[in-house]
């Protein structure tokens, strides 16, 4: 059942939301930084700010198990320790704007999509680049990747071209692309080890086996763009919801 929350009001635009480890949801502002809220009583457990953690921020993230949360700004990739409140570690982006940050489910590695099209790995308490993951080709509308998902040392990520790339974290290899549009891919996710599900900018959600990329069922929605898939207990649904307000439960 659906619940509202009304300690989760704001006093600016929330532009990054995630459950953690521990009933913990890490909500980040626009201007005044992030809140860490216990889901069983809606009490505040710690706030953070920091002078480059602001409007200006392009991308932020948090690992799963609560310990780190990345973000960064025009020049800097910021690794700060959420118990501490210290930054551990500042990494120098050498001219790339990025524009989507991620932590793998082990909290191990930062996943960064740059505005040129890059892939980045970098590791949690490392300052320096640990691998370029993929690139895309360059052309005068620039494709970028646009959302994650994780399974296990697995990683998935939708593009700004409709494209859908998969690649071993730990190996860098056994890279697959599926491409079921050139539709702008806003969320994806596992529904298991072997099968994904992505949502598109058109309003349709496309389920894929990840083994030999086959699409495996299309489903347009009444929406004309997806915003994000929200899993259910219940694996037999899934619920989306739009930039139109509203949710589908398929």
């Amino acid at each position: 059942m659906l619940q509202a929350l009304d300690c989760l009001r704001t006093r600016s635009n929330i532009n990054q939301i995630k459950k953690l480890d521990g009933d913990i949801l890490a909500v980040s502002t626009q201007l005044h930084g992030v809140r860490f809220v216990n889901l069983h009583d809606c009490s505040t457990i710690s706030t953070i700010t920091h002078e480059y953690l602001n409007s200006d921020t392009k991308a932020i993230c948090f690992s799963q198990n609560a310990e780190f949360m990345a973000f960064t700004n025009k020049m800097y990739i910021f690794i700060l320790h959420i118990p501490s409140k210290i930054v551990l570690k500042t990494i120098k982006t050498d001219g790339e704007t990025v524009e989507r940050l991620s932590f793998d489910l082990d909290s191990k590695y930062i996943i960064a999509a740059t505005r040129s099209g890059r892939i980045l790995q970098y590791r949690y308490d490392g300052s320096s680049l640990l691998a370029r993951l993929y690139s895309f080709e360059r052309s005068s509308i620039q494709a970028m990747a646009t959302s994650f998902a994780f399974h296990a040392s697995t990683m998935i990520c939708g593009s700004s071209n409709g494209m859908l790339l998969s690649i071993n974290l730990h190996s860098r290899a056994n890279k697959i692309t599926i491409h079921n549009d050139n539709a702008r891919i806003n969320s994806i996710c596992f529904l298991n080890k072997d099968t994904i599900a992505s949502a598109d900018s058109k309003g349709n959600v496309y389920i894929n086996s990840l083994e030999n990329g086959i699409l495996i069922k299309k489903i347009e929605t009444a929406f004309t763009h997806v915003e994000e898939i929200l899993l259910l207990p219940n694996p037999n649904y899934m619920m989306v919801n739009s930039n139109e307000k509203k949710y589908c439960c398929l």
